[in-house]
């Protein structure tokens, strides 16, 4: 999850979880509990970009709504009590007003922490790392070793310090092998006896291997080979459809190594070495696909495959677990239903061999910013440890958070869209999902910040063959330095004590690079288009910048980009360096045909009350607004929303107007509800 927005974030697992059971506080918790202390409560300021999951005081400013469920709320406030009650802490949450890597660098650049206790995305950490602003949080350790309902939140150490606070106590926080039932039930070639040999049969059995799993996948391509999907029926079932950079880390750890794990860097040992060949070779005879953004590019869409899965275009994927109950759904809708099973193991190694075993990324967690003083970053810590231990404990009906692992499988594995009460599987199904869910961790790629080097640098580069690479094994031996660099870089940066600007400017256009066809862009003064900005430095002149222009026809109509438009580049003072491509229109000049503007088969609704100017007219509303020569023009649109009444139903016309880069408008009327 880089970000892999990795920004998307990821709370409808924990809100399921408060809404799992509600349990009367006294029944678990300390019966003798002070009163309500007579001082004021210590106010402990808790970071989050997504306050309104994680708040349970949280309000919607215009509607007034909270976007907790109401038995989320209940036991959130059971929790904040417990807290104040306690400790004489009342937690109070407050949304990042930008990228956290930015924020928190930025606030503790200027001595003024914006949160005591920060909350992190799963992908920030090594970037923040590199900042050198975190506390070690080794001193308050106490807080957490010996007691056994809770020394599984202070993660273990990264570069000799301990640095972070996990919360979530999850029955599965990794992208799982899930498998649509239905779509094996009908394949002929996996029957014995008339009978269908599931994938938890053959992981019961000891037999689930990766030669017996390419088997598996060449029975299964080879019966919908060319099949239309339902949903989108140009587009054919796959035997397996993934993020080959999931898969990839799975079969490492199905070979019980790791990218970075207990013993360092293990990318490149003869176990995982394998485990890529395995995946390269599934790749190559097609039974494996990764769906990428772009032709020139080895990064994956970002969960383009669950939702695919969802629509019954794969019958194996991994499911990114924060929509898997989605992608259930959606397959209920179609009267099928979904699968869990482990990833298979090399062939060669016992089914009981401790090695063996399913990766356990750190995900998101919290850590305590620099300039905390030491009494009020303790007082955090067992505040917000307090805080989700009462939950947990709340939702299991026991006194022990841990119980909620054994008490909310069943529950968790509906919620998350799985078939348990599947007449040969289910009973299979739950247990495999209920194995997940010891909140170890195993792998450290992301929490160091090295991800996306051996993903997509040394991995889907020596995948795909790009810039020459050559295949897994020598890519990985040549490249690991890339890897240890990054470490040393890291490094260097905690031992030196200082706070590190390692945050790289950010590109954008000001306005749509758009030229006539025949202009000679070297009298272009593009920087006119740029802006250029620093979380640190601020404003960067656009004309520092670099510029070239040489991908881009000129004498071409058409719109330049992903790879192909105005390549930039800037470096902040710090040394950052950013390299961007922005897109280029080269347009008609002498086009007289006006454009064309294509609205969505169905029009969302607006809910009475909505502010209208957060509504988004041209990506909910269209589907297209494009020129003559079929460049897109959806940037230029206005909307005339004048006669639109918001706060009372009723239906009201809405006028689009499109303009292209030579002067040519169009308009059309949109009938928008309001309900």
């Amino acid at each position: 999850m880089s970000v892999k927005t990795k920004q998307v974030r990821l709370f409808r697992r924990y809100s399921l979880v408060l809404a799992a059971a509600v349990f009367v506080l006294a029944a678990c918790g300390n019966k003798g509990s002070q009163a309500a202390a007579k001082t004021a409560p210590v106010v402990i300021r808790v970071g989050t970009h997504h306050q309104s999951a994680h708040d349970p005081t949280w309000r919607d400013a215009i509607t007034g709504e909270p976007e907790m469920s109401p038995d989320d709320m209940r036991v959130g406030e059971i929790a904040l009590k417990k807290v104040q009650d306690e400790l004489n802490v009342k937690l109070e949450w407050v949304n990042y007003s930008s990228d956290v890597r930015e924020e928190l660098l930025r606030s503790v650049l200027a001595g003024d922490p914006v949160c005591d206790i920060a909350f992190l995305w799963g992908g920030c950490q090594g970037t923040i790392l590199g900042q050198n602003i975190l506390q070690d949080l080794s001193p308050f350790a106490d807080v957490f070793e010996g007691d056994a309902d809770a020394d599984w939140m202070l993660l273990p150490p990264v570069f000799g310090r301990r640095y972070f606070f996990g919360y979530k106590l999850a029955q599965v926080d990794c992208w799982p092998l899930v498998f649509n039932i239905n779509y094996i039930e009908r394949v002929d070639a996996l029957k014995e006896n008339g009978q269908t040999v599931y994938p938890t049969d053959l992981y019961k059995q000891g037999t689930w291997t990766w030669q017996v799993f390419e088997d598996y996948l060449d029975k299964i391509s080879a019966y919908y080979r060319n099949a239309p999907s339902p949903v989108r029926p140009e587009v054919p079932i796959k035997a397996f459809q993934t993020d080959y950079r999931v898969t990839a880390t799975s079969l490492l750890h199905s070979a019980g190594q790791a990218v970075y794990g207990e013993n360092g860097i293990m990318f490149d040992t003869p176990e995982a070495v394998s485990a890529v060949e395995y995946l390269d070779r599934l790749m190559s005879r097609g039974l494996v696909m990764s769906v990428r953004y772009g032709d020139t590019s080895v990064v994956p869409g970002w969960t383009w495959n669950g939702n695919d899965f969802g629509n019954g275009e794969t019958v194996f994927t991994d499911m990114p677990f924060w929509i898997d109950t989605s992608a259930g759904n959606n397959l209920a809708g179609r009267g099928e239903s979904m699968g869990i099973v482990p990833y298979p193991r090399p062939d060669g190694m016992a089914f009981d061999d401790p090695r063996y075993q399913q990766p356990k990324i750190a995900g998101d967690n919290y850590g305590v910013l620099k300039g905390v003083p030491a009494d009020r970053a303790r007082l955090a810590l067992e505040a917000l440890k307090l805080y989700y231990l009462t939950g947990y404990r709340e939702r299991a009906g026991s006194s022990r958070a841990l119980d909620f692992l054994d008490t909310s499988a069943e529950v968790m594995a509906v919620a998350d869209g799985y078939d348990i009460y599947h007449e040969k599987i289910g009973a299979d199904i739950l247990k495999i999902y209920a194995s997940y869910s010891p909140p170890d961790t195993n792998e450290f790629d992301s929490l160091l910040g090295i991800s996306n080097i051996w993903e997509e640098t040394i991995t889907g580069q020596s995948i795909y063959g790009f810039d020459g690479s050559p295949k897994y094994a020598v890519n990985a031996a040549q490249k690991r330095v890339l890897v240890e660099n990054a470490l040393a870089a890291t490094e260097a940066a905690i031992a030196s004590g200082k706070t590190t600007d390692n945050i790289q400017p950010n590109i954008a256009a000001a306005q749509v690079i758009a030229v006539p066809r025949g202009t000679d862009p070297a009298g272009v003064n593009f920087a006119s288009f740029v802006d250029i900005t620093d979380n640190v430095d601020g404003t960067i002149d656009p004309a520092r910048a670099a510029y070239d222009y040489s991908s881009p026809d000129f004498n071409k109509a058409g719109s330049y980009e992903g790879g192909k438009g105005l390549h930039v580049t800037v470096k902040d003072a710090a040394g950052n360096e950013r390299k961007t491509d922005l897109r280029v229109v080269v347009y008609d000049p002498d086009n007289k045909q006006p454009p064309t503007i294509t609205p969505k088969e169905t029009l969302p609704a607006v809910k009475a009350g909505t502010d209208i100017s957060g509504v988004d007219w041209k990506g909910a509303y269209l589907n297209a607004a494009v020129d003559k020569d079929g460049i897109d023009i959806k940037d230029t649109i206005t909307v005339d929303v004048s006669g639109f009444d918001s706060s009372t139903p009723g239906t009201y016309n809405v006028t689009v107007t499109a303009t292209d880069f030579a002067g040519n408008a169009a308009n059309i009327t949109l009938p928008v509800t309001v309900e």
